[in-house]
């Protein structure tokens, strides 16, 4: 807990300003180690340590299933990411309405339907939160033997996780999620290797289930197996819809691909939330210097970008023949 204290103020003094994007997304620049363990942590949670070992041991074997649709959850971000993070990019998606903003526009339906989505996703939300809470309690009591009561481990440690999320925002809680991913992977992986040799492997664990309870190893049974597809296209699509996931797909860091299809998008563009962006291009052998200009009622941000040719020649290259394609003019 005193690291965890620690890590909050380092990612607090990481902070790069005081905006929404660096809070709640860590500036998006959640690197792929980073990111890989903090899904990691936010998908195999306490649901991973209490709720599904208990769903194991009453429904016996056939709860392998739950493999197969933790793979569907990796099947449906692989579909989603590559069309969602550029767009979060492009157009500074904070939160999920953000994307529902952009897709639908100001309508009146539209502010119906982000109102509508973001209930739906706080009453999920809600109920993944108090389950990690339930779960936090309960192994705080178990672990301790009863030193800590079961109430003191749910407001304790849930008071630790407000507390490194307020001081450090989204990086405290990705730098936290990898650290505890490293332990909880280890850990697990400790504990089926000492299940194993206590047990004298998995086919003595087999033929002792079968001893005491024979249905629990049974082969599924038709309307089980019906069970089995439902759950995983629910478990599939659903999951990935998180908030807490969406975030995370907003806060990854860019790399080189999603780095080139902004490159090319500097033409005038309508933003559906009355802002304007433009952009303009400078182009010499040495270096490719890139403004990009957002502009919204009487403010306006410049950001310029210096890609030096010697660095990066394959993009100053792209960049050459996108102009000589698009015969772009000296000043345009």
């Amino acid at each position: 807990l005193i690291g965890l204290a620690a890590v909050a103020e380092v990612a607090r003094r990481a902070r790069r300003d005081a905006t929404p994007a660096d809070h709640f997304l860590a500036g998006r620049g959640l690197g792929a180690f980073v990111l890989f363990l903090t899904l990691y942590a936010t998908a195999y949670s306490g649901n991973s340590l209490l709720g599904y070992p208990g769903e194991a041991y009453r429904r016996g074997f056939s709860w392998i299933m739950a493999t197969g649709f933790m793979m569907s959850i990796i099947v449906v971000f692989h579909a989603l990411v590559p069309k969602l993070r550029p767009l979060a990019v492009k157009h500074g998606f904070v939160t999920p309405g953000d994307w529902i903003r952009y897709r639908f526009g100001s309508t009146p339906d539209g502010a119906r339907l982000r109102v509508a989505i973001a209930t739906l996703m706080a009453i999920a939300l809600a109920n993944f939160l108090l389950a990690q809470l339930i779960a936090m309690g309960h192994v705080a009591h178990e672990v301790t033997e009863g030193i800590i009561p079961y109430a003191v481990g749910v407001l304790g440690l849930a008071a630790m996780i407000l507390l490194y999320e307020t001081l450090g925002g989204m990086r405290a809680v990705a730098w936290t999620d990898a650290v505890q991913s490293v332990l909880m992977g280890g850990g697990l992986i400790a504990m089926l290797a000492w299940l194993l040799d206590d047990a004298g492997g998995l086919g003595a664990i087999t033929a002792a289930i079968a001893d005491q309870r024979p249905q629990a190893v049974a082969v599924p049974g038709r309307v089980e197996q019906a069970n089995w597809a439902s759950t995983i296209v629910l478990l599939g699509t659903a999951s990935v819809l998180y908030p807490q996931a969406i975030q995370r797909v907003y806060a990854a860091e860019s790399g080189a691909a999603l780095r080139r299809s902004e490159l090319v998008g500097l033409d005038y563009e309508v933003r559906r939330d009355g802002s304007d962006g433009t952009g303009v291009l400078a182009m010499t052998d040495a270096a490719a210097t890139i403004t990009l200009i957002h502009t919204k009622g009487d403010g306006a941000k410049h950001v310029t970008i210096e890609l030096p040719c010697e660095v990066v020649p394959e993009i100053c290259t792209a960049i050459r023949h996108y102009v000589e394609a698009a015969d772009i003019k000296t000043g345009e």
